[in-house]
């Protein structure tokens, strides 16, 4: 699989931890913003929908995780899912960390990378992505 520059982007986004949809959207859209004190509005690129699909497509792959997480805070695993899974994202708006609190909680959705994943985010065929993101060049794979 040749993942997309997005897709790539979602993967580097959630190869150190588990991360929310919110995290997720804005690493895609380049919001990025914390909090909502003294956020600007900077709009979003990819829709939720589109993003879904990705990250569908990534589970399917092997290459993303997702668990639940629950009201009480349990986190369960989720297997093999199609968008349906995804359809509270319909319509996501959220452009601060503390929106996606009030409208989500801490959840519903946690996303990590794979061991897969991380092997495929650094396939030397990616170094491209990296220039065209300007991100540090990273050490080719033994």
């Amino acid at each position: 699989m040749q993942l997309t520059r997005q897709q790539y982007r979602v993967l580097n986004a959630c190869a150190d931890d588990w991360e929310l949809f919110f995290y997720l959207a804005s690493e895609v859209s380049q919001v990025a913003q914390v909090g909502a004190q003294g956020a600007e509005p900077a709009g979003r690129g990819v829709s939720p929908d589109e993003l879904v699909l990705d990250l569908v497509s990534l589970m399917q792959a092997d290459l993303l995780e997702c668990r639940r997480v629950t009201k009480g805070g349990n986190r369960e695993p989720v297997g093999s899912v199609g968008p349906e899974e995804f359809t509270v994202y319909r319509g996501y708006a959220c452009l601060s960390f503390d929106d996606h609190v009030a409208h989500f909680g801490y959840g519903p959705h946690e996303f990590r990378v794979t061991a897969r994943g991380v092997e495929e985010i650094k396939r030397e065929s990616y170094r491209a992505y990296d220039r065209e993101l300007g991100w540090p060049q990273q050490e080719p794979s033994s």
